[in-house]
């Protein structure tokens, strides 16, 4: 399948040269054409999240941003001062602008297994005591008298820097079907590291950051995945891939110097702001908040990720609001009940808040199947995932997901009616690890 994606893009690449010289007469109402700096052009964007609260319609973001396309269109750019193609220094002497300094992993190894035993809780006598696996997350949500504030941080933080949905109107050379198959190849290179989920998250959420801001042909997207996925390797995995396994994957074809100078020219247009609470980052607290089953929990991730490969549909919602819809569609899909109170005072949404995110989750995990991108179904189908991607799909529409809501809001009138003999909250929050 990577040798696949990886003709995809070569033969995007190969496009004929009479293609080319239409494109950049295309762009030419847009900037001057200045030889070396053929790659992308600059959006000049303003900070509105352009994100609808739930229930909200998005027809004043569409007049919104259709209003900054004619702008856009009718103004003069410029283009960033990036040549890949060339680079100041040979190939080896390229620094990265998050570089690893490799030269004192071996000392923090030996340093760590100085202290392993006493980590392990290794007795005199050389017995190991067994102790429960904990990792910095973990220990972080354990903190029980500081969770909901964490949850709260995370929901003011995911209105910060959030890419434009409707973003690709203003890119002329690429389109979702291009970021799709991008994202697909992105999956399949994660896996074929063994990278967190997490990272590959960051990295999509890294490529529609700077897509929203930079016009970019079709030629480099695949280097501007390959940079935003080494960029977000970096930033979440202990040990992160070499850039060269990057450049390996491309089937070579990008160098090391354009890779580390696409990652100089990403890092800069996201200012160095990479830090973001993503769906999964949300999915993942629930899952310890209530003590969520594993199928229940890979159901809702596969939901999720499904939901990356469809830019057009899903960009306008908050991941906060994504991850609450893959919750409880997977509930209703594995037959539990759809919604919670439990749910609803940690996710603070209403059951008629997900209405539309649902159903528009629904009809993308009943096409999945159907689709020339596998690679996440390959991955959810596995022993690991508990084959997830092998459950059938339900059908709901407007109709069966009003009935769902009112059986739900009925359901709490009568608690509410009855007497409260426990004033505590019913959120489960102390998950021992």
């Amino acid at each position: 399948m990577l040798n696949y994606l990886n003709q995809v893009f070569r033969d995007v690449r190969n496009h004929n040269a009479d293609e080319n010289v239409e494109y950049a007469a295309k762009k030419s109402n847009v900037v001057p054409v200045v030889e070396q700096f053929k790659t992308f052009s600059v959006y000049e964007d303003n900070n509105d999240t352009q994100v609808a609260p739930p229930g909200k319609s998005m027809a004043s973001l569409v007049d919104k941003e259709n209003q900054y396309v004619v702008k856009f269109d009718a103004g003069q750019k410029e283009f960033v001062d990036c040549d890949l193609d060339s680079t100041p220094m040979s190939v080896t002497d390229v620094q990265s602008p998050m570089s690893v300094d490799r030269s004192i992993l071996g000392v923090i190894q030996s340093s760590n297994s100085s202290v392993q035993s006493t980590e392990t809780g290794a007795t005199p006598s050389g017995r190991v005591k067994e102790l429960p696996p904990r990792n910095d997350r973990q220990r972080f949500l354990e903190v029980v008298q500081y969770q909901m504030d964490i949850l709260k941080y995370f929901r003011e933080s995911e209105k910060k820097h959030r890419p434009k949905p409707f973003y690709m109107r203003r890119q002329k050379d690429i389109s979702h079907n291009m970021r799709s198959i991008l994202i697909d190849w992105l999956v399949e290179v994660s896996e074929e590291y063994k990278l967190d989920t997490e990272t590959l998250y960051l990295s999509v959420f890294y490529l529609d950051r700077f897509l929203s801001q930079m016009a970019v042909v079709r030629s480099k997207l695949q280097l501007v995945g390959t940079a935003a996925m080494y960029i977000a390797a970096k930033y979440e995995e202990i040990y992160p891939p070499e850039v060269g396994e990057f450049v390996f994957l491309t089937d070579d074809s990008y160098t090391k110097a354009q890779v580390l100078r696409m990652e100089q020219v990403i890092l800069k247009i996201l200012s160095f702001d990479l830090c973001t609470p993503t769906a999964y980052v949300f999915i993942n607290t629930y899952a310890v908040l209530c003590d969520m089953p594993e199928k229940l929990k890979f159901m809702t991730l596969y939901i999720s990720e499904l939901s990356l490969m469809e830019g057009e549909t899903y960009l306008q919602y908050l991941p906060s609001l994504m991850s609450s819809a893959s919750v409880a569609l997977a509930r209703h899909i594995l037959g539990m009940e759809m919604w919670t109170s439990q749910l609803e005072e940690i996710t603070t949404y209403k059951l008629e808040d997900l209405k539309t995110v649902i159903l528009h989750l629904c009809h993308t995990h009943k096409t999945a199947k159907e689709l020339n991108t596998q690679a996440m179904r390959e991955k959810y189908n596995r022993d690991t995932y508990k084959k997830v991607a092998m459950i059938e799909s339900v059908e709901m529409n407007k109709d069966d997901f009003d009935q769902l809501c009112e059986a739900y809001n009925n359901k709490q009138k009568e608690e509410r009616q009855q007497p409260d003999i426990n004033t505590k909250s019913n959120v489960n929050l102390f998950y021992k690890f």
